[in-house]
């Protein structure tokens, strides 16, 4: 068993047999090289107070296999997580590596967008999107962001043919769009909104923002925080879907043009906002 790429884990209360058990366990959720389709899950379930994890399940698809662990294999696994975790973390690449915006289209102005000590901004109103030169169709993207009071912007991906799908960057105290759930930071932009209470900052202070399109899953982050997710063409995404602007548009009413490789756009929507430590991960 090969165990590589993209390693989640989340913190849960433990259960044996549908009932619950005392303490917790760990779920984790590792993605193979050439099988982004079929996710390999891992738990490691503690029982007992103050005893150490003793069992490690392994579901793979429909198959279920039990495996006792010692002590010395949980120091193990743990070693082999933590590695995979920082093997993980360099697959990163930064876009704003170069010290300049060289991997982006920058506008269709003269002046459009500038890039100065480490942070990418509109150079003047109508400057036009900021648009990565090259096409992402599975990713996690991950960048900091900081609006000007009542100002509206976005990450826009998965935009061939255009419009595409969008991460809401916005001044939620002071826009008219925040007062509505679904168009607030962190939003799936008129289909899902982000949960309740989330982590956010106001105008004029950096947010973190995470974007993970692996298939048909969408997931935002919100500064360290999973804020929403969802899967495209699922019932849920459907019935959003219907009752949103996309609807009347042509280009989004299949969802096969939601699953095609694309720019992804920094959105220029005539307010000034900033970004940087933009990094990319392809899945």
């Amino acid at each position: 068993m090969i165990l590589s790429k993209t390693v989640f884990l989340d913190r849960a209360p433990s259960r044996l047999n549908g009932s619950e058990a005392a303490g917790f366990h760990w779920d984790i959720r590792i993605n193979e090289p050439g099988a982004r389709k079929r996710d390999m899950h891992m738990r490691l379930a503690r029982f007992g107070s103050d005893s150490l994890p003793r069992k490690l399940f392994c579901v793979n698809g429909p198959t279920t296999r039990l495996l006792m662990m010692t002590k010395n294999l949980w120091l193990t696994v743990a070693f082999v997580f933590a590695s995979l975790s920082a093997s993980a973390e360099s697959e990163f690449v930064d876009l704003l590596a170069s010290g300049d915006l060289s991997e982006f289209y920058t506008g269709d102005k003269e002046g459009r967008w500038t890039y100065v000590d480490g942070v990418a901004t509109r150079g003047e109103e109508h400057a036009g999107s900021l648009v990565t030169k090259k096409k992402y169709k599975d990713f996690e993207l991950v960048f900091e962001w900081k609006i000007a009071e009542g100002g509206n912007s976005g990450v826009i991906y998965r935009c061939s043919p255009w419009p595409g799908i969008e991460y809401q960057v916005l001044d939620d105290e002071r826009h008219v769009r925040g007062k509505v759930a679904s168009s607030s930071a962190g939003a799936l932009y008129d289909i899902l909104e982000p949960i309740e209470n989330k982590p956010y900052k106001p105008a004029g202070e950096w947010n973190t923002g995470r974007i993970v399109a692996d298939g048909d899953h969408i997931e935002h982050w919100l500064n360290g925080i999973k804020i929403l997710e969802i899967d495209i063409g699922s019932e849920e995404w459907n019935k959003r879907f219907a009752a949103s602007k996309y609807s009347k548009h042509e280009n989004s009413k299949k969802p096969e043009h939601l699953r095609s490789p694309a720019p992804i756009q920094f959105q220029d929507h005539q307010s000034p906002v900033w970004y940087r430590n933009i990094k990319i991960r392809e899945l």
